[in-house]
């Protein structure tokens, strides 16, 4: 359990559809290896943005803004890496936990807080983003869906 691939309390389906890009985007890499293309994971912590709120910050671990990400997305374009941490402190902390067995990566994880960010998030500051999730369609925006399906 690392602060940006772990299984927290709270976020189940969000931890779970992280292990999935990083699995499928590990054997993907794999299979290109012979091949020109290059495969990347961005690993944000917490980003700045409206599906943050509400959440608390880790100790020692900051909380990024968009602008962090993209840059290290660019970084990752002129320099090919798998592993993109965002802020890069994340890839150490990383690297050592793979070290330890599962009780030390969740004591340490304990000890950061890592493991009730999502837990504890308030309720009141997520409300106006959870609403507005809730009433969304993944990937269209109003009327996109129409426009989609009329030749």
């Amino acid at each position: 359990m690392t602060v940006t691939k772990g299984g927290f309390p709270g976020g189940a389906t969000y931890c779970g559809t992280k292990h999935f890009v990083i699995g499928v985007s590990e054997a993907v890499r794999g299979e290109l290896r012979e091949t020109p293309i290059e495969v990347s994971c961005v690993m944000p912590g917490i980003v700045n943005t409206e599906l943050a709120a509400g959440l608390q910050q880790a100790r020692g671990v900051k909380n990024v803004n968009p602008e962090d990400v993209a840059d290290a997305i660019v970084e990752a374009l002129r320099f090919p890496r798998f592993d993109v941490f965002v802020p890069k402190s994340i890839g150490p902390i990383n690297s050592v936990l793979g070290l330890l067995p599962r009780r030390g990566r969740e004591a340490f994880a304990h000890a950061l807080k890592a493991d009730r960010v999502l837990a504890e998030a308030d309720p009141n500051a997520r409300r106006a983003y959870e609403l507005r999730a809730a009433r969304s369609e993944p990937g269209l925006e109003s009327g996109e869906a129409e426009k989609q399906l009329t030749p």
